[in-house]
């Protein structure tokens, strides 16, 4: 349903009620402990892509907003003081939006807000189980989602205890470009084949040795944590999830002791077939729905259909035919 006619709608507490339901199965819905979901957004000057793995390391707090909503508006000075306060300790402010991108610059521009925006499609609302104005959700360095809920609830006290955990990757010198967009694009193993050739700082300037050594203990870091997060998913049953992050160690750590480690836990898994259909469904869902995302409705619903029959008796097709029920509401 379309957000002009949900304002009928409207809590007290909420700017405006989008009627997208929390999804079926638990292992879907975007719940405090597991990872976030890539927020597919697009920047609203140039289109660009905006990806969660390119802040890996800070606090992330996304904001769900709506151009036309006066909650949102009111929000503004809030999310322009958090901004300014805990920006420098690693916090990033990113509000979502499913309005245009005009829209979206003008409400940046009229409300005075400082911090990035960007649009995303109304699925990601849907991945995040967002059903009103404004919400936030902060993801954590690793990107697990810490907390959501109502922006207004999320207290400074909040804040300062989670930012304890960011772990800001240093700022590269321009010779490491490419070492960086390696960085940002999660490319883990290529950064740390690059630099530790250089571990010895022979040969390079004071500021680039530092760099070398303080973007080595980032990524290792970073490998302590991901193989440890996966176990926890894998240890509370959340199949598709362990898998799709051994999955990305894999491709992150090509070659590596732990890319052997994260491939051997992924083969266990899928030994059980009942636990595999799952996930190839899972997986299956998840490509279909970033795939449609920027797509029509008809070509969204073709997408979901193939999965719910390709798969069927799995969480997946079940939550593929209530995701095909919201987007023909008026099919019965």
């Amino acid at each position: 349903m379309v957000i002009a006619h949900a304002r009928q709608f409207v809590p007290a507490f909420a700017c405006v009620a989008l009627l997208l339901a929390p999804l079926a199965t638990a292992e879907a819905a975007a719940t405090r402990g597991m990872w976030a979901p890539e927020i597919d957004a697009r920047a609203t000057a140039g289109n660009a892509p905006v990806l969660l793995e390119a802040l890996r390391g800070r606090m992330v707090l996304l904001e769900f907003f709506g151009t036309d909503c006066p909650h949102c508006q009111r929000a503004v000075p809030r999310m322009n003081e958090l901004h300014a306060r805990f920006g420098s300790r690693g916090l990033t402010l990113l509000g979502l939006s499913p309005d245009t991108p005009s829209k979206i610059t003008a409400f940046a521009r009229r409300h005075g807000v400082r911090h990035p925006l960007a649009r995303a499609p109304m699925d990601t609302l849907r991945v995040y189980s967002i059903t009103n104005y404004p919400q936030g959700v902060l993801v954590g360095p690793e990107g697990r989602i810490l907390w959501r809920g109502q922006l207004e609830r999320l207290t400074d006290r909040v804040l300062q205890a989670y930012l304890g955990r960011v772990r800001i990757a240093p700022r590269a010198p321009a010779a490491f470009a490419a070492v960086e967009a390696d960085r940002r694009a999660g490319r883990y193993g290529a950064v740390e084949s690059a630099l530790d050739k250089l571990r010895a700082c022979r040969r390079i300037d004071r500021a680039s040795c530092r760099y070398v050594l303080d973007t080595l203990a980032w990524v290792a870091w970073h490998k302590a944590g991901v193989l440890t997060a996966a176990g926890k998913d894998e240890a509370r049953g959340r199949w598709a999830s362990a898998v799709r992050a051994y999955d990305a160690i894999a491709v992150a750590y090509p070659g590596t002791e732990l890319a052997t480690q994260a491939t051997a836990a992924r083969a266990r898994i899928l030994a059980d077939e009942t636990r595999a259909r799952n996930v190839r469904g899972a997986h299956a869902l998840t490509a279909a729905r970033r795939a449609g995302r920027w797509e029509v409705r008809a070509r969204q619903l073709g997408r979901l259909q193939a999965v719910a029959r390709d798969h069927a008796g799995t969480k997946a097709a079940s939550e593929a035919q209530a995701l095909i029920a919201r987007l023909t509401p008026n099919a019965n």
